[in-house]
C-alpha cells in the first residue's frame, strides 16, 4: 500500500503577480560626485520602487507560509490515519502516532487495536538501523503487559504475553530512548522500521 501524496496546488501561486526586477543603482552613487535634481528623484523613485518589492516579498512570503501550514497539517491529519501492519484477527481503532508512511517508527509510537478474537500475545517485529546510538533502550507496551530491553542494530522480535487474553480494544505502544536523524538537523527523528504486529489467539 502506497502512502499517502499531496501536491502542491501551483494554480494558487501561479496567479499573484510577478514580482519587478530592480534596475541597479545608476554609475552616479561614487565618492565626491554631487547629485543633481533630477539624480536626486530618480534615487527617491529607486527607493520608493525598492520599499514596494520588500512589502510585495513579504507580502507573498507571508501568504506561502501559510500555505505550507495547511499542507504540513493536512500531511499529518493523513499520516496519523496510515494504517499499522497488523498481522490477526484485529483491526487498527483509529489513528496513530508516530509511524510514518515508509514504516520507520519515531522515538514515541502509539495505537489502539480492536480485537475480532481474544488475543492472548502481541509480537513486534522490526529492524533497528546500525547507526542506532548505544545504550539505547525501547518499552513496549501492550495492554497491562510490559517488556523492556536494551535495543542493538537488525532485526528484532519483541514478544508480549497478555495475563488475560484481551477481548477490548487495548493501547500498543513503543517508546524508544535514542533516534538517528539521517535526513539531517531538519529531519525527523527516527528509530526503527516497523515490519509487522503479529497476533497470537
Amino acid at each position: 500500500m502506497s502512502g499517502p501524496e499531496l501536491s502542491l496546488n501551483a494554480g494558487a501561486v501561479a496567479e499573484q503577480p510577478a514580482i519587478p526586477v530592480q534596475r541597479p543603482l545608476a554609475e552616479i552613487l561614487v565618492p565626491g560626485h554631487v547629485l543633481t535634481d533630477g539624480e536626486v528623484a530618480d534615487l527617491r523613485d529607486a527607493l520608493g520602487r525598492l520599499d514596494t518589492w520588500a512589502a510585495e516579498f513579504r507580502k507573498r512570503e507571508t501568504s506561502m507560509m501559510a500555505h505550507v501550514e495547511t499542507l504540513r497539517d493536512r500531511y499529518e491529519r493523513m499520516l496519523a490515519n496510515y494504517p499499522v501492519p497488523i498481522v490477526g484477527l484485529a483491526k487498527q481503532d483509529g489513528p496513530q502516532r508516530g509511524l510514518h508512511d515508509d514504516l520507520w517508527a519515531g522515538p514515541s509510537l502509539c495505537f489502539t487495536i480492536r480485537p475480532r478474537q481474544p488475543v492472548r500475545r502481541v509480537v513486534v517485529h522490526g529492524w533497528v538501523p546500525e547507526n542506532i546510538p548505544d545504550g539505547t533502550t525501547m518499552t513496549i507496551n501492550a495492554g497491562p503487559a510490559s517488556i523492556e530491553g536494551d535495543v542493538t542494530p537488525g532485526l528484532f522480535s519483541w514478544s508480549l504475553e497478555l495475563e488475560d487474553p484481551a477481548t477490548e480494544p487495548f493501547l500498543v505502544e513503543a517508546v524508544v530512548s535514542q533516534w538517528t536523524m539521517p535526513e539531517g538537523p531538519d529531519g525527523r527523528k527516527l528509530t526503527f522500521v516497523l515490519r509487522e504486529i503479529e497476533l497470537e489467539h
